[in-house]
């Protein structure tokens, strides 16, 4: 399954290792990860916004304004925050009725121009 850690990044669960708060997560520890990421060119901020939690995976660190609590969340159940997302869903409209030529209103059936010639 997959996990949706903000913006537009997307990481397998199979590779996240730990997700870390970064407001509760021992200073040294958080450092440690993060210091060692940049240092290798794995470091990477998934957006715009402060991180408030840090995604350890076997490709690299991921800094996400998402929190660790949402983040867990997600990945226990990955399909029940789909219900949080508004999806725009296209319904294709009515195929419209056949319309007569002459009047614009449906052929009548019981009149020999509407039914089939052999």
């Amino acid at each position: 399954m997959f996990l949706h850690v903000g913006g537009d990044v997307v990481l397998s669960l199979s590779d996240v290792i730990v997700i870390l708060s970064l407001e509760q997560a021992p200073v040294a520890v958080r450092d440690e990860y993060v210091h060692r990421a940049a240092q290798q060119g794995e470091l990477f901020n998934v957006g715009e916004e402060p991180p408030k939690s840090c995604i350890v995976t076997r490709k690299g660190v991921f800094l996400s304004p998402v929190s660790s609590f949402t983040l867990k969340r997600r990945a226990e159940d990955p399909l029940g925050y789909l219900e949080e997302l508004t999806i725009p869903v296209y319904v294709p409209p009515a195929s419209p009725a056949r319309r007569s030529r002459r009047s614009g209103h449906p052929p009548d059936p019981a009149r020999p121009s509407a039914r089939k010639r052999p």
